[in-house]
């Protein structure tokens, strides 16, 4: 057999009898939905409601999931990635009593995991962070990106635990064209996981079935020379997906780091808070000692049904999400950056919501017939699309009608504009507009389009979560 620069090993320790692959392989990645008689979304804990369901591409999401501080929101729901292929992204999102951030702007306070479904693991190929930015998996110096940070194999039955070796480099992004010449040195990478017989009790006191996936930074848990080794362990749940992190740390490890930073080892090295994560904050692993030093439970349940979380509205992972936003800057994270005042006679400028901290574009204006704003945006063949998405959450302020329109304009080469409007009367409270529109793509490559949300009369508008996209291929 011929030495290759990537291999896995694995071993796994079943149940006598047990069958293998029994679940769909997105089961514990994708969070599910209450649904009605109709198999429509509502408002409701999947932990609890009697009907339910996985949440589809696209499908807009009525509740988030906090943590026991309310500092970060969490949600994991599917896409499809550019080669057409079924993936999960794990959507994390500051806010709450981290008022750096809201839950309603994806922007530098804001991350994701994106994991990839194989047939033989399920595994990440790319995260992004506030401290780490944007960074792409690699397994081997072939450029191949599954199976590199492995989380766990598809289809485990209860009392299933295994183990594999790989190996993994991680480059940073946006670029996912492979670079060749940054993947001379591949690191060793070792995973262990676990569904247990029980369901394990979280701190929200709920008890869900569970997998359990632990990361070890030196590809060698069990290395006496690694004494100063780190490990992240990860749970997945039936019901919300990507449910609880923790980062491990022996004692050895943190106190050099303490030591680096020029930090007291108290300062680095105390376990993190029950109230945060219950459960053991010290353990053993693989015969060593470890501490854990940071996690986030995500199993606390509140519903948003006033302003669901649009997935849509996302423009993470260029180059690997298909239905990705191309509009940039759309739930106003970054002021306005991206937008334009269309029309005169109108002031606009940002503005937050006082329930929620949330960003938005405000349009105030007296006569503003025609006012509004508008962004250029580029639609890229699509070719396996079968329309787009589009849409816009609106509000108006002290509860005035305001009579308002969204317009798509598209400008295939060669052909007539195709311009798409829908008004509506927006009256209080926040309200969504989702429209599809059958498109295929221009016949030579990327396609100019604008968006625009434009009012007439008096006004006094909140804007956000605005956002293009192609719409699934069935």
């Amino acid at each position: 057999m011929a030495w290759t620069w990537a291999w896995v090993a694995i071993s796994m320790l079943l149940p006598v009898g047990a069958p293998a692959w029994a679940d769909q392989p997105d089961d514990f990645i994708v969070q599910q939905v209450c649904v009605d008689g109709a198999d429509r979304a509502v408002t409701g804990d999947p932990a609890h409601c009697g009907k339910r369901r996985k949440l589809r591409v696209g499908e807009a999401i009525p509740y988030r999931r906090v943590d026991a501080g309310n500092w970060q929101a969490l949600y994991s729901y599917p896409v499809r990635g550019l080669d057409g292929e079924y993936r999960a992204m794990a959507e994390k999102v500051f806010g709450g009593n981290d008022t750096s951030g809201s839950y309603g702007d994806l922007g530098i306070r804001s991350g994701y995991d994106l994991l990839n479904v194989g047939p033989d693991y399920i595994s990440g190929i790319r995260t992004s962070d506030p401290g780490g930015g944007d960074q792409i998996f690699w397994r081997n110096v072939n450029c191949e990106r599954t199976d590199g940070w492995i989380m766990f194999p598809p289809g485990l039955e209860r009392g299933q635990r295994g183990e594999a070796r790989s190996t993994l480099k991680i480059t940073p992004g946006p670029s996912t064209a492979c670079p060749r010449m940054k993947l001379l040195f591949i690191a060793p990478d070792f995973t262990s996981w676990e569904r247990p017989l029980e369901p394990i009790h979280y701190t929200s006191g709920k008890v869900l079935d569970t997998i359990t996936s632990e990361h070890f930074a030196y590809g060698d848990p069990e290395n006496p020379a690694h004494d100063n080794d780190s490990m992240e362990k990860f749970y997945f749940t039936r019901e919300y997906g990507f449910s609880r992190w923790e980062a491990w740390e022996t004692p050895a490890g943190c106190q050099k780091r303490a030591a680096k930073a020029g930090k007291p080892v108290a300062d680095l090295c105390t376990p993190s808070p029950l109230t945060m994560c219950n459960g053991d904050n010290q353990a053993t692993f693989f015969g060593k000692a470890y501490l854990r030093l940071d996690c986030r439970d995500s199993t606390y349940y509140v519903a948003t049904a006033d302003k669901p979380f649009y997935p849509l509205v996302n423009d993470a992972a260029p180059g690997d999400v298909f239905n990705r936003n191309l509009v940039t800057n759309g739930t106003i994270a970054d002021g306005r950056k991206g937008w334009r005042a269309e029309g005169g006679g109108q002031r606009l400028d940002v503005a937050r919501d006082p329930r929620t901290g949330n960003a938005a574009l405000r349009i105030d204006c007296v006569d503003c017939s025609g006012a509004g704003v508008r962004q250029e945006i580029v639609v890229p063949p699509g070719h396996a699309a079968t329309g787009l998405h589009w849409g816009a959450s609106v509000e108006s302020q002290g509860g005035a009608p305001i009579l308002a329109k969204l317009v798509l304009t598209l400008h295939p080469d060669g052909q007539p504009p195709q311009r798409i409007e829908h008004a509506v009367t927006v009256t209080g409270a926040w309200t969504s507009l989702n429209f599809d529109i059958p498109w295929r793509g221009g016949p030579e490559g990327d396609t100019p389009a604008t968006i625009e949300l434009l009012v007439d009369g008096h006004a006094d508008l909140m804007v956000d979560d605005l956002y293009v996209a192609l719409l699934d291929k069935p």
